[in-house]
C-alpha cells in the first residue's frame, strides 16, 4: 500500500481497536502497518496499551505471536547506527593500505601527520564496507588535537550510549559501567566503529569492543602504544603519481596535463599532503584562468612549511566574506558548524561564505546541514584571527554566536516544554523555529557538544552572563532529557558565572536552575538551599514570574515540610490569580494536590484537582490527565476504587495518547494498587510487572521505585521472599530521592515482610523507623499507616496491649483523614487483638463496622476488599 492507504489503515484500525478494545488481531493490524511506516514507537504504543487494557481486565498478557512482534519491532528500534561522515570526494591511492584493512581484526589505529588524510582513509574505507557491518556504523571525533580540551572516554561513551538509543538518566556514572553497558548492546550485532583523533590510548580503551564480529579504526597522529591487540597502519605522504591524480580529479586532466612539470612541482611545494593539495587545488579550481605555476610561484616566497604555506596562499585568495568567516571559526569553540550559527558569527548571511570556503576545502559538509573544519584548518584560522582581529572583533563575532545559541535553545525549549519559566532575553532576529518537540529534540542533540563548549566556554573567558542566560535556556531541555551529569557541570559553570557577573536575577536563575537538577539528582537538601536562595533573590527584584517558578518547587514537600510546601503553593496561586498567569495556576495547583496527599488530606485533594482541571484547555491534555490522576489518588485513599479506576483509566489513555510514558506508568502503578486494595491481587502483580519493566527501560528512579514497592506489597504473602528483595531495592532508592513519604511507605510493606518471614525483630526495627520518620515529618498520610505497622508487630509478639493502643492511634488517625480502606484494617486488626484478649462480642462488633465501611465506601468492591484486609490480618499471624 502506498503511504496513504497505510495512513487511512490507521485511522480505520484505531477506530475499530475502540470498539473490540481487548481483541488482539487489530492491534497486530495496526502495528504491522505502523512499522511499514517506519512509525515503529507508535507501533510499541500500540502494544503497550492493550498490554495495559489485558493487565487490568484479566491479569493475562498478550499472546506469544504478538509478544514475538513486539520483540521483533523492539530490535528494529535499537537505533541502527549510521554515523559515518560522507565518503572523500576525489579519494585516490592508498590500494595496499586499503587490503590491509579489509579484514580487520580487533582495533586498527591509523597513524600519520597532521593533514595526511588518515580520516579519508577511515572514512573512505568504512563507506565502502558499510554493508558489510549491517548492525550500523558509529563515528565519534575525539577532538585530540583540537584547540580545546579533547573528548574524553566518559563524554565519548555517553555520546555512544545515546546514540544507541540509551536514555540519559540510564547512563551510568562510572566509566567502566559506562562501557560494560556499550559493549553489552554491541554483543550482538556486527558494528564497525571508527574512533577519530585520538590523542592518548585512554580515550578509546573503553570503546573497544569484542573482536569475533565487529571491528575498530582508530585514526592518531601517535601511535598509541599501550593498546592491547592492535594492528597499526602508518600512513605516509602520496605517491608522485597518486599526488598527480588528485591533482587530476580537483583540476581537470586538461588542465595538469597543459602543465605537467608545474603540477610536479604543486605536489612537491604542498609536501605531498592531501590537504594542503586539496586547498591549494581548491583556489585554483575557483580560478580557472589561473596557472597552475603562478601557484607555485607564490608558495616558492613563502618561508612558512608547506602546509602553512598551502593554506596561506589559498586563504589569501578567498573572497573577505570567505576569509572573516573562517578566522571567526578560527576563534569559536565549534566541533562543527550550522549555517545558521556560521551566519551569527559572521553577523551576516553565511550560505555562500560557507559554501566558498567547502569548495575549497577548508571546511567539509560531514552531515546534511553540518560543516566540520580540519584540526589543522582550526589551528590555521585561530591563528589568522589572532594576527588579523582585533580582540573586540573577535568579542564580538562570540557574543553573536553565543546569543544565537542562546534563542536556539530557547526555541527548542518553548517547543518541548512551553511551561518552563525562562529569564526574558530580547529574541534574536535569526533563531530558528521548530514546527515540533522532534525536531527540536533532533537539534539539541546534534548540537550537544557545541552546546556544552559554549558553556565551558563562555564562562571561562569572560561572557559571564551570555554563559548564565544560555544555561537558563538549557533548563527545561535538560528536565526532558534528564542528562544529569552535563546538567550539573552546565549549572555549576552558570552560577560561578553569574555570581562573577554580579547580576542578581541571573543569580536567581542559576539558583533556581540548580535546584531544580539537584532535585532530580534527589539531593534534595541541596536543592532546598537553591531554591531558597533562588526565591530570595527573586523577592528581592520583585520578580513575579521568578517568584512563582521557586514557590512551586515540591522539593520541601520531598524532605517531608509538606505544610511549609502547601503555604509556598498557595502564595504561588495567589500571584498567579492576580497576574492573570493560567499555566502557573495549573502547575501549582497540581503540585498542591500532590501536597496536599502527603499530607492525608483527600477531600481538600478533590477540590484542588477540579480546581486545576476548570483551569486546562483542550489544547493542555497533560494537565488535564494530570488532575485526573491527582482526583484518582484521592479517591483510592478515600476508598472510592470505581472512581479512583475510572480516573486512572482516562488519564492512562491520555498519556498514552501524548506519548508521555513516564507518567502513563505511573497510572499504570496506582491502579495496580486500586486493584490490590479491591483484593485483585493477579491482575495487581501483573500492572506491576509490566511498570516495572516499562520504568527501568526508561530510567525513570522515582518511578521504578513506585513499581518496585507496588509490587512487594502485591506479594508479601504469597512470594515473601522476592517481596523483600523488591522493597530493599524501593527503600535504597527512595532513600537515595530523599523521598520521606513513600520512604515510610515501604517501611510499612517491609514490616509485613518480615512478618510474612517470621523475624519480629527486623519488623519492629522497620515499623519504628516508620513512625519515627511520620512524628518528624509531615507525612499525615502515612501516619495511620505506621502506627498500624507498630500494632501489627506488637501482636506478633503477643503485646497485646501496645498492639490495642497502636491500633487505636492508628483508627483514629485514619478516620480523622478519611483514609477509609486503612481503616477497614485498622478494624480488622483490632478485631483480631480483642479476640485473643477473649473479648469476642467486641471483636465481632469491629468486624461487623469493618465490613459496613467497606460496603459504604468501596461499593461493588467491598467483599474483595474486605477479604484482602482479612488475608493481611491474618497473613501477619500465620507464623506464629
Amino acid at each position: 500500500m502506498s503511504d496513504g492507504h497505510h495512513r487511512e489503515a490507521v485511522r480505520e484500525l484505531t477506530a475499530l481497536i475502540k470498539r473490540f478494545p481487548l481483541d488482539e488481531r487489530p492491534v497486530e493490524q495496526l502495528m504491522r502497518t505502523y512499522q511499514r511506516l517506519g512509525q515503529r514507537r507508535e507501533a510499541l504504543d500500540a502494544f503497550h496499551r492493550l498490554q495495559a487494557r489485558l493487565a487490568l481486565d484479566s491479569g493475562r498478557a498478550p499472546s506469544a505471536r504478538l509478544r514475538r512482534l513486539h520483540d521483533e519491532i523492539q530490535d528494529d528500534e535499537i537505533p541502527v547506527l549510521d554515523q559515518l561522515p560522507a565518503d572523500v570526494a576525489h579519494f585516490v591511492g592508498r590500494t595496499e593500505l586499503l587490503e590491509r584493512l579489509d579484514a580487520p581484526t580487533g582495533a586498527t589505529v591509523i597513524t600519520g601527520q597532521a593533514g595526511v588524510g588518515k580520516t579519508a582513509l577511515a572514512v573512505h574505507w568504512a563507506n565502502r564496507f558499510r554493508s558489510a557491518f549491517p548492525g550500523g556504523q558509529l563515528y565519534l571525533n575525539l577532538h585530540g588535537y583540537d584547540n580545546g580540551e579533547p573528548l574524553s572516554a566518559a563524554d565519548a561513551l555517553k555520546l555512544s550510549l545515546h546514540a544507541l538509543g540509551v536514555p540519559p538518566a540510564m547512563v551510568p556514572d562510572a566509566v567502566q559501567a559506562r562501557a560494560t553497558l556499550f559493549r553489552s548492546l554491541l554483543a550482538r550485532r556486527r558494528v564497525l566503529v571508527v574512533l577519530d583523533n585520538a590523542a592518548r590510548a585512554d580515550q578509546v580503551l573503553p570503546l573497544l569492543v569484542a573482536p569475533h564480529e565487529n571491528a575498530v579504526v582508530i585514526t592518531s597522529r601517535d601511535p598509541l602504544g599501550s593498546l592491547p591487540d592492535v594492528s597499526h597502519i602508518h600512513l605516509g605522504l602520496l605517491e608522485v603519481h597518486e599526488s598527480q591524480l588528485l591533482l587530476k580529479h580537483l583540476l581537470g586532466a586538461s588542465r595538469v596535463d597543459a602543465e605537467p612539470e608545474a603540477a610536479d612541482e604543486l605536489a612537491w611545494a604542498c609536501g605531498h599532503l592531501p590537504l594542503a593539495l586539496r586547498v591549494v587545488a581548491g583556489e585554483l579550481a575557483a580560478t580557472p584562468d589561473r596557472l597552475i605555476a603562478d601557484a607555485v610561484a607564490e608558495l616558492a616566497r613563502s618561508t612558512a612549511d608547506r602546509t602553512a604555506a598551502a593554506l596561506d596562499l589559498a586563504y589569501d585568495r578567498l573572497p573577505a566574506g570567505a576569509r572573516t568567516l573562517l578566522r571567526c571559526i578560527g576563534c569559536a569553540p565549534i566541533a562543527d558548524v550550522t549555517v545558521e550559527a556560521a551566519s551569527a558569527l559572521l553577523g551576516a548571511p553565511a550560505s555562500r561564505p560557507l559554501a566558498t570556503l567547502s569548495d575549497t576545502h577548508f571546511v567539509t559538509l560531514h552531515q546534511p546541514g553540518r560543516y566540520r573544519v580540519h584540526d589543522l584548518v582550526h589551528v590555521f584560522a585561530a591563528a589568522r584571527s589572532a594576527a588579523e582581529d582585533s580582540r573586540a572583533d573577535q568579542d564580538a563575532a562570540l557574543a553573536r554566536w553565543l546569543d544565537h545559541q542562546t534563542a536556539a535553545v530557547d526555541a527548542a525549549g518553548t517547543a518541548l516544554s512551553p511551561t518552563f519559566k525562562r529569564l526574558p532575553r530580547p529574541r534574536a532576529a535569526d533563531a530558528p523555529a521548530f514546527p515540533d518537540g522532534k525536531s527540536a529534540s533532533a537539534w539539541l542533540a546534534d548540537e550537544h557538544q557545541n552546546l556544552m563548549g559554549a558553556v565551558t566556554w563562555a564562562g571561562g573567558n569572560g561572557f559571564d552572563a551570555a554563559c548564565a542566560h544560555l544555561v537558563d535556556a538549557l533548563r527545561g531541555c535538560f528536565w526532558l532529557t534528564q542528562d544529569l551529569t552535563d546538567w550539573i557541570r552546565a549549572g555549576e559553570t552558570g552560577l560561578a558565572a553569574a555570581e562573577r557577573d554580579g547580576d542578581p536575577r541571573l543569580r536567581a536563575a542559576m539558583h533556581r536552575n540548580l535546584g531544580l537538577a539537584t532535585y532530580a539528582l534527589g539531593r534534595i537538601d541541596e536543592s532546598t538551599d537553591h531554591h531558597d536562595r533562588a526565591l530570595a533573590l527573586f523577592e528581592q527584584l520583585d520578580d513575579r514570574p521568578g517568584i512563582t517558578s521557586t514557590l512551586i518547587s515540591l522539593c520541601l514537600g520531598d524532605k517531608g515540610a509538606n505544610l511549609a510546601a502547601a503555604r509556598r503553593l498557595e502564595r504561588a496561586i495567589a500571584i498567579a490569580v492576580e497576574d492573570g498567569n493560567v499555566t502557573t495556576q495549573i502547575i501549582a495547583l497540581g503540585n498542591l494536590g500532590i501536597t496536599q496527599l502527603r499530607l492525608g488530606t483527600p477531600q481538600l485533594i478533590i477540590d484542588t484537582a477540579r480546581r486545576c482541571m476548570e483551569l486546562c484547555s483542550p489544547a493542555e491534555p497533560r494537565q488535564w490527565a494530570s488532575g485526573l490522576q491527582i482526583l484518582g489518588w484521592a479517591h483510592l485513599d478515600l476508598g472510592g476504587l470505581e472512581r479512583a479506576q475510572d480516573h486512572l483509566h482516562e488519564a492512562l489513555e491520555i498519556h498514552s495518547a501524548c506519548g508521555n510514558r513516564t507518567d502513563g506508568l505511573h497510572c499504570l502503578t496506582t491502579l495496580g494498587l486500586v486493584l490490590l486494595r479491591a483484593g485483585d491481587t493477579d491482575r495487581a502483580v501483573a500492572l506491576f510487572r509490566l511498570a516495572l519493566e516499562e520504568t527501568e527501560q526508561l530510567g525513570a528512579r522515582r518511578r521504578v521505585a513506585n513499581a518496585l514497592g507496588g509490587l512487594a506489597e502485591a506479594q508479601v504473602f504469597t512470594n515473601p521472599a522476592e517481596a523483600l528483595d523488591l522493597a530493599e531495592q524501593a527503600l535504597r532508592l527512595y532513600r537515595d530521592l530523599s523521598d520521606i513519604g513513600n520512604l515510610v511507605g515501604t517501611l510499612v510493606v517491609l514490616t509485613d515482610v518480615h512478618l510474612a518471614l517470621a523475624d519480629p525483630d527486623a519488623a519492629a526495627g522497620c515499623a519504628e523507623e516508620a513512625v519515627v520518620l511520620t512524628e518528624k515529618y509531615e507525612v499525615g498520610r502515612h501516619t495511620g499507616r505506621a502506627l498500624h505497622a507498630r500494632a501489627a508487630v506488637a501482636l506478633a509478639r503477643q503485646d497485646h496491649e501496645q498492639a490495642r493502643t497502636a491500633v487505636s492511634r492508628a483508627l483514629d488517625r485514619h478516620r480523622s483523614t478519611g483514609q477509609r480502606l486503612h481503616e477497614v484494617d485498622d478494624l480488622m486488626l483490632l478485631a483480631e487483638v480483642l479476640r485473643l484478649t477473649g473479648d469476642g462480642r467486641a471483636a465481632d462488633e469491629h468486624e461487623a463496622a469493618a465490613s459496613r465501611l467497606c460496603a459504604e465506601a468501596a461499593g461493588s468492591h467491598a467483599p474483595g476488599v474486605l477479604r484482602a484486609a482479612w488475608v493481611r490480618t491474618r497473613g501477619r499471624l500465620q507464623p506464629w
